[in-house]
């Protein structure tokens, strides 16, 4: 279990002092990377031994290769379990939504990491995905640092028979299940946001946009069974895991504007216009 020990350290060390200088949601993504971290040094160390070996743990015994992948597959829980704690109400209203997405997608790829060294590891990898959606299922804003609208927000928001959270500094908006979620500068500093509140009440592709944002990172897993193990199949999948996040967001936006009214084109497009010009030269992903 030495790769499990050096990589922990190294990935989570690395997560909690990024945290400390860029913020919690990028600890989070970095923690999130600890798999990764395990599974090189675990690899590495398998292909020094040769031979019809086997290692003795409290798990049982292992040829080294399925070692690397159930010390992949601990490593994945223990930085679950970090980041379950660390992201309680940690998240802006701008940054839940890309990290959300994110932390799904790098679930998935730990789990294809681990399930390349071992194709028996698939079967609990997937238990534990579902288990995790199940929670999430229950709370799923449960990361999210916001507080209930108020005034006349809030009176817009209720009409349409849906709840309101709002924070201090956020631009953004979009919904979550029942709940509409405001950035709050957005009634501050753009002149037309009811119009967008109105708007943004009405589609309801919430469910379906979660359902595809949960089940499509779940190709990772079956990519990485497929490649077997090895530092080649480690690049391929965080290589994949960059245009499935891209996508995602692009199919999610996409998916909410054409199930807006014809009539929200106009005020959709100008809000996009007022986003970007105010998160221009920061590192955030805005789409049209």
């Amino acid at each position: 279990m030495i790769a499990l020990a050096l990589g922990v350290i190294v990935g989570l060390g690395l997560a909690f002092l990024l945290g400390k200088v860029k913020g919690r949601s990028y600890e989070l993504t970095m923690a999130l990377y600890t798999p990764l971290f395990v599974y090189i040094i675990a690899d590495g160390l398998s292909m020094n031994v040769s031979g019809n070996i086997f290692v003795s743990t409290p798990f049982g015994d292992f040829q080294p290769g399925e070692l690397a992948g159930v010390q992949t597959f601990l490593a994945l829980i223990l930085t679950i379990i970090y980041a379950g704690f660390r992201g309680k109400r940690a998240l802006t209203v701008d940054e839940f939504p890309s990290v959300s997405l994110l932390t799904w997608i790098l679930i998935a790829f730990g789990i294809g990491l681990a399930a390349s060294e071992s194709q028996v590891l698939l079967i609990p990898g997937l238990a534990l995905y579902i288990l995790l959606g199940a929670l999430s299922r229950r709370n799923p804003l449960g990361w999210l640092r916001a507080t209930p609208c108020q005034g006349e927000l809030a009176d817009i928001v209720g009409s349409r028979g849906l709840s309101c959270l709002t924070d201090e500094d956020g631009l953004t908006i979009y919904r979550v299940e029942n709940t509409l979620v405001v950035g709050g500068r957005l009634p501050r500093e753009f002149s037309r946001w009811k119009d967008v509140v109105e708007c943004m009440a009405d589609p309801g592709t919430g469910r379906t946009l979660r359902v595809i944002s949960y089940l499509v990172p779940l190709a990772l897993p079956f990519i990485g069974v497929l490649m077997g193990p090895g530092v080649l199949t480690a690049l391929v999948l965080a290589v994949l895991a960059v245009p499935l996040y891209f996508g995602l967001l692009i199919i999610s936006v996409r998916k909410t504007r054409s199930a807006m009214e014809r009539e929200c084109e106009e005020v959709i497009d100008e809000y996009a216009k007022f986003v970007r010009e105010r998160k221009r030269g920061k590192r955030e992903f805005v789409i049209g």
